[in-house]
């Protein structure tokens, strides 16, 4: 009846019934195969197993079709309510079951089923064939359900009538000595949420009220729930859950797409600009790999501006998975290469500070150190971080889950976030390992940095490590607040996201941005070199003047054109008596100054190499 008037073509039915210890389950359900069957065979759709008529039977206003019986589910004790409504979330969390109607051996049992398809939202009649019809028997649920329309219909069966009739049945045979009939059977009619109240039920001569007889609650109480946050494929669509905003997702992506912008931006000029001098010098190989670390470090947040309200809980792992990566081996590259370049310079101006403290003589020395001796820094720290990502993936991987922050006083969820977690209890040693491993990195770097300041104009010591410790201050701030943030996943969420977009932000803007800027304003082969500017700097040949040893290495521009040329030192003793050091490195600046001038004048790929021995230039020039 119920199903007609909603006239659905075929619908499906579950149906709920006692466990099948209980004696009566057999029985019960038999009579309910049969009443379908019945009911089909009259519908005229479909040969029934069988010729009668069952009670209650009919076609409703909207003509029901065929009915499928899709589930027949026998219930669990101790508590059949709980059990009626973790398995209604099972049937609802497998997208290949269908069915519009639910029927359960008594109301008792339907109420846990009403739970939790009210939960889910799935008993609204604005959704169509979605929506799902409730009818019960026995009448000892909540008659609430019923006044309101949320369960269609009951039987009325009451333990009144039952007691009645047996003591009618006892008194027959006292009386008699004998009982005409043998079998007897109370009324059970059929109550809707339109004909309950007004419903009387005559027995044994006697008019009864349905709703005096009925043995159910006048209003209805929640007592079923979820207890886990597995017992549900998304725990989300049944209790309340704390969810990032939208805008902070829409904040994240504009923080990626300012990094995407300057980062390509950056990539493309560089390109445009390689043969210029200022990039030459500056290791065009080095400012490509800590621009591609920078975007690889950026594309996390795409991974982590994603939950169970727009994606699926395959593209949620997977989303898990990658944004550590991506996180980790971002940074670590960026990192890496701005330490190596340090380190270039480092054995560059340690090479010269060991000639002058051993030899003190006038033997000139040369050093190179090429891009391939110090790419050992980046490849190490790639593979280390490689080698503990891989160890935690293969042992205890993030994916995505769900955690309860609150119950009730039953132990029912209340509330729950979504996130990417792992199982284990020591999961926290992993990205701890990670933290310390580039928090020491970035603090070497800045050592490096520390060691040569004086040489600035050759290794950009300052820029470098104002980004460093750019880095260390937004690594350790990001790690302290997102271990104090508890269950707020709206402050985990964007402290992550500010420390990707801040930390690549600032090492493009601080590294690569200073070296495009002169090329893009037309200054790009100004490669005049002064100790005391710091405009045009890099790995290109140069090393360090101090007051005791000195080299410029100049190519003409013939010879860099192939791409970035290996630091070169040539070293010499040079005493400066009588003078201090920054008189001295002022002085010898001047007159180096002009030396480059006409070491710029060279053709046909001839290298000029300019030395000083005490105070005396001279200009060699090696064919």
């Amino acid at each position: 009846q119920a199903l007609g008037e909603r006239g659905i073509a075929r619908p499906g039915v579950v149906a709920l019934g006692y466990p099948e210890s209980y004696g009566g389950y057999g029985l019960s359900i038999e009579a309910f195969r049969k009443a379908i069957a019945d009911h089909n065979g009259n519908n005229g759709n479909r040969t029934a197993a069988g010729t009668g008529t069952a009670a209650g039977t009919g076609t409703g206003a909207g003509g029901v079709v065929d009915i499928d019986i899709v589930k027949e589910i026998p219930l669990f004790r101790p508590d059949l309510r709980q059990s009626a409504y973790l398995t209604m979330v099972q049937l609802m969390d497998d997208p290949t079951l269908e069915f519009h109607g639910v029927y359960a051996m008594d109301d008792d049992i339907l109420i846990g089923a009403y739970e939790a398809l009210n939960d889910r939202g799935r008993l609204d009649p604005e959704l169509g064939e979605e929506s799902v019809t409730l009818v019960g028997t026995v009448c000892n649920g909540a008659r609430e359900l019923l006044e309101q329309g949320k369960q269609y219909g009951t039987t009325i069966q009451a333990p009144y009538l039952e007691a009645a009739l047996a003591m009618d049945q006892a008194l027959e045979y006292l009386r008699t000595g004998e009982l005409r009939e043998r079998i007897r059977f109370t009324p059970n009619p059929i109550a809707t949420a339109e004909t309950w109240e007004q419903m009387v039920v005559p027995f044994l001569g006697k008019a009864y009220a349905a709703d005096a007889l009925c043995t159910w609650n006048q209003y209805h109480e929640r007592t079923n729930g979820l207890r886990e946050a597995t017992d549900a494929k998304d725990v989300c669509e049944y209790v309340s859950c704390l969810y990032i905003p939208q805008g902070l997702f829409a904040a994240g992506y504009a923080m990626a797409s300012i990094n995407y912008v300057l980062g390509f931006a950056c990539a493309i000029l560089l390109y445009i600009y390689r043969k210029k001098k200022v990039v030459q010098l500056a290791q065009p190989f080095f400012l490509g790999l800590i621009v591609f670390g920078a975007l690889v470090d950026t594309t996390s947040i795409i991974f982590m501006s994603r939950d169970n309200r727009t994606s699926s809980k395959e593209e949620l792992d997977a989303s898990c998975v990658a944004w550590p990566w991506l996180l980790t081996l971002g940074q670590m590259l960026t990192t890496a290469t701005l330490v190596a370049k340090m380190f270039r310079v480092k054995v560059v101006t340690g090479a010269t500070a060991y000639v002058t403290k051993t030899a003190r003589s006038t033997m000139v020395r040369k050093t190179k150190v090429r891009t391939k001796d110090v790419s050992g820094f980046i490849v190490l720290g790639l593979l280390v971080d490689i080698i503990v990502l891989a160890v935690w993936y293969g042992t205890d991987p993030f994916r995505w889950s769900f955690a309860v922050t609150s119950r009730d006083f039953q132990d029912l969820i209340l509330q729950a976030r979504g996130e990417c977690s792992s199982e284990g209890d020591n999961a926290w040693a992993y990205p701890l390992v990670i933290v310390i491993l580039h928090l020491a990195l970035l603090v070497y770097g800045n050592v490096l940095a520390f060691q040569t300041r004086a040489f600035h104009f050759i290794s950009d010591s300052k820029l470098v490590a104002i980004s460093l410790f750019n880095s260390i201050q937004l690594l350790v701030l990001a790690t302290v607040i997102i271990g104090l943030s508890g269950n707020n996943v709206s402050i985990s969420y964007l402290i992550r996201v500010c420390y990707a977009f801040l930390n690549n932000f600032g090492v493009i803007a601080l590294v690569v941005v200073p070296k495009l800027y002169p090329c893009v304003i037309g200054k790009g082969d100004e490669t005049r070199l002064s100790v005391r500017s710091t405009a045009i700097s890099g790995l290109g040949n140069i090393s360090a003047v101090d007051s005791r040893s000195a080299v410029i290495m100049a190519n003409s521009s013939a010879e860099v054109d192939g791409g970035s040329p290996p630091v070169q030192v040539e070293t010499c003793n040079s005493e400066a008596q009588g003078e201090s050091d920054h008189d001295a490195i002022n002085r010898r600046g001047s007159a180096l100054s002009n030396l480059t001038d006409q070491s710029e004048t060279g053709t046909n790929g001839r290298k000029k190499s300019v030395t000083f021995g005490g105070d005396n230039w001279e200009e060699n020039e090696d064919v």
